[in-house]
């Protein structure tokens, strides 16, 4: 890959068998320019994926997601809150979440560097293209609370001075109270409002995020996602945010499906390394321009650890529409 950068240029990019973790971005230019960022991985798998790169101190993208497990009434819960930034060039900034008023805040694996009534702060420092910021929030939710009922959750990282898309910097999340318990299932951004989860169209991507565990009594050697695309999604607008382990992606099915790969990943047991056992994967996909009014995007996906059944997760959806 050249270290020089110039407008309207292929970036080819080959992964080791470590899956996306060791891309790096050496750009001379001085401006903001787009690419073709061609991504293979070992097994000869390919996205081809236009983005806009900043190529200098003054540009950035930074982009905040949350996610959680199951939130139940009395009983403690982890919120993980994921923050990037899209550019090559290190940012460092501000991340403020801000807690709801019906759970009480316990911990955050990354301590934070204060705390104001339910917000919390970090500050972040260089962040860049492939170096993120992740920390685990654990609350508990309130006796109060019922089935049904509502916790939000709000990100918010900043400066936006020169950031070249702030709609992404802030964020609300809303977890519903259940009485049950899964830790293999799917999340979507924006959530949708009603039944119909109905959402705005906008130029933003749909965010996804799923989450997985082993709760067997042996370790995982393998885990693979299998997700089923809806038609009204653009396949090759695919954008891997982040994911717990690494991974490769697998898009050479012709079903529009899309596989993420987590080989010789050894997930522990959940009974023997709770934490341990969870892990999860985040990206991004476009609409397709040509689908109408109240169109509605579903979305599931199927887990599969080693050999067994796959694990299929709920179907989260979006209906599109111009006017909320």
């Amino acid at each position: 890959m050249s270290d020089n950068c110039t407008d309207s240029a292929d970036i080819n990019v080959v992964f080791n068998n470590t899956g996306l973790d060791s891309l790096r971005l050496y750009c001379g230019n001085n401006s903001i320019t787009n690419f073709n960022l061609r991504i293979t991985d070992r097994a000869g798998n390919q996205v081809i994926q236009p983005v806009t790169i900043s190529l200098s101190s003054t540009y950035y993208d930074f982009n905040v997601n949350i996610f959680s497990n199951t939130f139940r009434s009395a009983i403690p819960s982890t919120v993980t809150i994921f923050a990037n930034n899209y550019s090559c060039v290190p940012k460092s900034g501000e991340l403020k979440v801000t807690l709801p008023f019906n759970v009480t805040y316990i911990s955050s694996s990354i301590t934070p560097t204060r705390i104001v009534g339910n917000n919390l702060f970090w500050d972040v420092t260089d962040l860049s293209f492939d170096r993120s910021f992740v920390t685990r929030i654990q609350v508990l939710p309130n006796v109060s609370l019922n089935i049904g009922d509502e916790v939000c959750f709000t990100g918010h990282i900043t400066p936006e001075t020169s950031d070249i898309a702030t709609r992404n910097n802030l964020k609300q999340y809303c977890f519903p109270i259940v009485n049950s318990y899964d830790p293999n299932d799917k999340q979507v951004y924006p959530q949708g409002i009603c039944t119909d989860k109905f959402t705005k169209r906008s130029d933003l991507p749909l965010t996804y995020t799923i989450r997985f565990q082993n709760t067997g009594n042996a370790p995982a050697l393998n885990v693979r996602i299998a997700d089923s695309l809806s038609s009204l999604l653009n396949r090759r607008s695919l954008r891997v945010v982040g994911s717990s382990h690494p991974m490769v992606v697998d898009t050479t099915a012709n079903n529009n499906v899309i596989n993420f790969v987590f080989n010789n990943i050894n997930l522990p047991d959940s009974t023997s390394n709770p934490e341990g056992s969870q892990g999860y994967v985040i990206f991004e996909l476009s609409e397709i321009a040509a689908h109408t009014d109240t169109s509605r995007i579903s979305n599931k996906s199927y887990i599969y650890f080693d050999t067994n059944a796959p694990i299929i997760t709920n179907t989260v959806k979006n209906t599109i529409v111009n006017t909320l």
